[in-house]
Order: structure tokens, then C-alpha cells, then sequence
């Protein structure tokens, strides 16, 4: 139980350092900008095409109909924005994995093994190929793991 607590608190004052903040931030800084960027440039066209294929889909236009009936003309216009939103959502959270896995682990394992594990012989066995790969398929994997929960998100806690 020491060595928990003592790894515990390690990792509590690891999360404190200037460092490591900028380290935590620069991922968050650059998805961002990156989904601003997105969002800007491509978020009229997809919906106005998730629209149109909203509209052309017959299960959709009944659901449609029914909320005309109900008054709420406004529900229609809402739909396209949200649905393009729960598609765009686990893409995001995974591109947010994979760039936390590129651009911090590697830093915080050499911060890690500079401050706590000087003495340690550093065997470079792994490639930044083979990391990416890696980080590739367990975001894939992350990405179906989403997809299966999605219909999860409707309900209520």
C-alpha cells in the first residue's frame, strides 16, 4: 500500500509541473484549432447534405411529419446540426487520443526516466512506426468501442 500512495503522490506532483501542463495543453490547443478550422470551413455543406439525406430517408420523414403534427417545425432544423455532431463527436475524442499518445507519452516517459530513473540503461527498442501503429489500433479499437455506445448516450444516467 506505501508503494501506491508513493506513486500516487509522485504522479500528483508529475500533473503540478509547468511542463507537464504545457504538455497536457498543446494536444487540447492543437484539436482545437484543427476542429475550428473544420467546423469553419466544411460545417454548412455537411449539414445542408445531412439535411438532404435526412429528408430523403423514409423513416426520417415520418418522424418529421410527427413533429409537424406536434407543432414543433423547429425540431426539423435541429436534427441535421445534432445528428452531424454525434457522427463528428468519436472522431474528435479518437484524433484526441492519438495525438495525446504522439506528442505527450514520449516526453513524459523521458521526464519520468530523467528525474526518477537516471540509472536506468535505455534499451531504444521501439520505432516510432511501430508506435504509431500501435496507437492507431487501440484508436480504432476506442472508435467501435463509441460507436457501440453511441445508442448508450440517449439514455439517461
Amino acid at each position: 500500500m506505501n508503494l501506491f500512495l508513493d506513486s500516487f503522490w509522485r504522479a500528483v506532483a508529475y500533473c503540478l509541473m509547468p511542463q507537464v501542463m504545457a504538455l497536457s495543453l498543446l494536444p487540447l490547443c492543437l484539436l482545437i484549432v484543427s476542429s475550428g478550422l473544420g467546423i469553419y470551413f466544411f460545417w454548412d455543406t455537411a449539414v445542408s447534405q445531412l439535411q438532404t439525406l435526412m429528408g430523403d430517408w423514409a423513416l426520417l420523414s415520418s418522424v418529421f411529419k410527427w413533429f409537424d403534427e406536434l407543432g414543433a417545425q423547429g425540431l426539423r432544423s435541429v436534427m441535421a446540426p445534432l445528428g452531424l455532431l454525434m457522427l463528428v463527436l468519436p472522431i474528435i475524442i479518437v484524433l484526441s487520443l492519438l495525438s495525446v499518445s504522439w506528442l505527450m507519452t514520449p516526453a513524459m516517459v523521458r521526464l519520468v526516466a530523467q528525474r526518477r530513473f537516471e540509472g536506468l540503461k535505455r534499451l531504444h527498442g521501439g520505432s516510432f512506426v511501430q508506435s504509431m501503429a500501435i496507437s492507431l489500433g487501440l484508436s480504432l479499437l476506442t472508435l467501435v468501442a463509441l460507436i457501440i455506445s453511441m445508442p448508450l448516450w440517449l439514455l439517461p444516467p
